[in-house]
């Protein structure tokens, strides 16, 4: 540090860098070929120089640090697993018998994929189509850039469409556009952030609505914590600083979030070209008039979220605009507009939502005006949207007094008669986990029809449920009332049994059995009705093929992975702690329903490998891609300790500072007194080697055939060899 002729004080840049105290943008100056300030131009900064014991006390207020670097409480993307070479066929076959027919019908799914992407075909057979042909319903290549969040789809697809605006239609061609799903632990709306300064090292504890979700710690200064999570409505998230000396600052701050809003910045966006699909699961190949569509929306702040939407055929031309606005504390309102011109006629729709959610209570209403001839994808030539739809919903929470909730909705249609009719449920959770449902249903047009439904529903078991129901239509003759007890037990995650039977007082009686094993789920249904008794049956399961191996399994109908255990047999294998099997013969497994780009927490037993058996890791991190197969290993190798004592030519013994590892890898035993050696993973054949004040010998020893857990091989001749 510096002094001058003032006797002011000068500090060098570096330090003040070190210890975070801001520095001025201008006023340093350069001695020594280093930048020094003058403390007394520090704002927030006292001093106190002892000449005597050449001591300096600095004293910094904690806006005179630099702040903390954000702490962003988002999760970063995981890792993904290495994508297999394989393909998959899924089956669903199924067969009825009535009194009068009996018929066949089969729905197959087949899939391919590499590292590049998945290619998915569906299609559909069903007796008695002409020709006895199938269907041919979906044909889609799909390639996603999880960094770049986006998908692009080649062959089959929907078009997408804005919240407010827009039609969607099949199509097949090409579209390229964003895909949140390739990275679910991203949050696409508006995250909180919660900013402050503290004048010691603290901890923050962050609260969502009064629940703890993350604790970090902050250095002094100024601190800005980022990518605070929120639950959909309002709430209040809290901050608690609590520094060394156990002194505590409260930082609290509502909230409205909505699924609607996009975060500041982030945009979602699709774009697509092709021909419109005709007669879907009617024709395998039918294709009509060419089209291309564009959507777009945008977080502009964390209160608005524009969108627009754009759409063109060879019959009409479509663009909207909409946005979506946040009302602080008070809910989300949202506007669309948007106009058309079709065969030299203009036409336009308007739309309006308003939603608030709060703890305890809900509300909400759209409202979507159209004219006649506007014009959008999805209608058929001639068809028309209706003049007026209307609708309003609510909720109210009761805690242990249950839920209510209460919806109209109001449809106004050219040329018909106009629709409207209110709804009213009410559920409550009852003693020992059962539950209450009433249901009641108006129509305010046409007959003015009424209908009220009662259930109870009680749990019994892990997966067991009887329940009982009362439907009434409420008319006049008292003709319509029908009673319904079902008992009925899920299929487990894993295999198992489950059953349904159900009896009323009316000829409508029902009973069916299901089995799911570890190459499919299969089920068998008796129905008897008014009309006579009618027996269905079904089986479901996949036929797949990765990296070489073929498989039998269940429905792979999300991504799957295969775990192989080093040839270990009978090893159970668990998925987020469900049993999904044993490992085979060859110590493979197949895990047919992973989550795409999630970890999917894989772990096997410990009880079912053998006592000497060395594994790195019961629990594996698998994060697959779209309907792909990963590969996943549990590296698992056994053990085959044994005692011996390394000697040189003269019997002498090697001494105890020898480095000692085998002849052909990196791994180091410890020499004991008078050369003895325990070595934890004998082969066969074993090459050691010692290195020792300059010399060098080696040893080859024979492992024999025991079935002693540590064997002890005695004296082994280790011969020196040259340098």
């Amino acid at each position: 540090m510096l002094k001058d002729m003032d006797g002011s004080l000068w500090l060098r840049a570096e330090d003040l860098f070190s210890w975070r105290i801001r520095v001025p943008d201008a006023g340093g100056e350069v001695f020594d070929g280093r930048m020094y300030f003058r403390a007394d131009d520090l704002a927030g900064l006292d001093y106190q120089l002892d000449d005597v014991s050449q001591t300096l006390k600095i004293v910094a207020h904690p806006g005179s640090l630099m702040a903390t670097g954000s702490i962003n409480l988002s999760r970063p993307m995981p890792r993904l697993s290495s994508s297999g070479v394989g393909g998959f066929l899924n089956y669903e076959l199924f067969g009825r018998v009535t009194p009068d027919t009996s018929g066949e019908s089969a729905l197959f799914e087949l899939g391919l994929f590499n590292h590049w992407g998945v290619g998915l075909n569906t299609f559909a057979f069903e007796e008695g189509r002409a020709g006895g042909r199938g269907i041919r319903l979906e044909t889609t290549l799909i390639r996603d850039w999880p960094e770049k969040l986006s998908t692009l789809r080649l062959g089959d697809s929907l078009t997408r469409t804005a919240s407010l605006i827009g039609g969607v239609t099949r199509f097949a061609g090409l579209q390229y556009g964003t895909n949140f799903s390739t990275q679910p632990q991203l949050i696409t709306t508006p995250l909180q952030s919660v900013s402050g300064e503290t004048g010691l090292p603290s901890v923050a504890e962050i609260y969502v609505n009064n629940n703890l979700i993350q604790r970090h710690d902050i250095p002094a200064g100024g601190f800005s914590i980022t990518g605070i999570p929120s639950i959909s409505g309002t709430g209040e998230v809290t901050v608690v600083v609590r520094d060394v000396l156990g002194r505590e600052q409260v930082i609290t701050q509502p909230f409205y979030s909505s699924p609607l809003l996009l975060a500041e910045g982030l945009s979602d966006y699709s774009f697509e070209v092709g021909a419109e699909r005709e007669y879907f699961a009617s024709r395998s190949a039918d294709y009509g008039r060419p089209l291309a569509s564009a959507t777009w929306r945008k977080g502009v702040t964390g209160h608005l979220t524009a969108e627009t939407h754009g759409e063109w055929t060879k019959d009409h031309f479509n663009l909207g605009v909409g946005g979506i606005w946040l009302l602080p504390r008070h809910g989300v309102l949202g506007a669309g507009l948007a106009g058309s011109t079709a065969d030299g006629q203009s036409g336009y729709l308007s739309s309006l939502t308003y939603e608030y959610n709060q703890q305890g209570y809900s509300l909400g209403m759209r409202q979507q005006w159209a004219s006649r001839h506007y014009a959008q994808l999805g209608l058929d030539a001639g068809e028309m949207l209706p003049a007026s739809q209307s609708s309003v919903f609510g909720g109210l929470s009761m805690d242990k007094a249950g839920s209510l909730a209460l919806a109209w909705f109001r449809q106004e249609k050219r040329g018909e008669t106009d629709s409207e009719f209110v709804t009213l449920s009410y559920q409550v959770r009852l003693p020992r986990r059962g539950t209450l449902l009433c249901n009641y249903l108006q129509t305010l047009t046409g007959d003015k029809a009424r209908a009220a439904t009662l259930a109870f529903i009680f749990p019994f078991g892990d997966r067991s449920t009887a329940s009982y129901q009362h439907r009434n239509d409420l008319k006049r003759d008292g003709d319509a009332d029908v009673h319904y007890l079902t008992l009925q037990q899920s299929l487990p995650a894993g295999e198992g049994w489950g059953y349904r039977v159900q009896v009323s007082d009316r000829e409508e009686n029902e009973a069916g059995l299901a089995y799911q094993g570890p190459f499919g789920t299969y089920s068998a249904d008796i129905l008897q009705r008014s009309d006579g008794m009618t027996t269905q049956f079904m089986a479901r399961g996949g036929l797949g093929w990765l990296s070489g191996k073929m498989f039998s399994s269940r429905v792979i109908d999300e991504s799957f992975a295969m775990v192989d255990v080093s040839g270990r047999s009978g090893v159970r294998v668990y998925v987020e702690n469900q049993l999904a099997g044993k490992t085979d013969r060859d110590g493979k497994l197949l895990l047919p329903q992973l989550r795409a780009y999630e970890e999917n927490d894989v772990r096997i037993d410990h009880r079912d490998l053998p006592m000497d058996a060395e594994i790195e890791s019961l629990r594996l991190k698998i994060t697959p891609h779209f309907r792909s197969g990963a590969l996943a290993g549990f590296k698992v190798r056994r053990l085959r300790p044994a005692l011996l004592t390394l000697v040189l030519d003269d019997g002498s013994p090697i001494p105890s500072d020898a480095r000692l590892t085998k002849a052909d890898g990196n791994k180091y035993y410890f020499v004991g007194m008078n050369g003895l050696v325990y070595v934890d993973d004998m082969d066969d054949e074993t090459n050691l080697r010692a290195e020792f004040g300059g010399r060098s010998c080696m040893a080859r020893v024979s492992m024999p055939d025991t079935n002693e857990a540590q064997p002890d091989l005695g004296r082994q001749v280790c011969k020196e060899i040259g340098p």
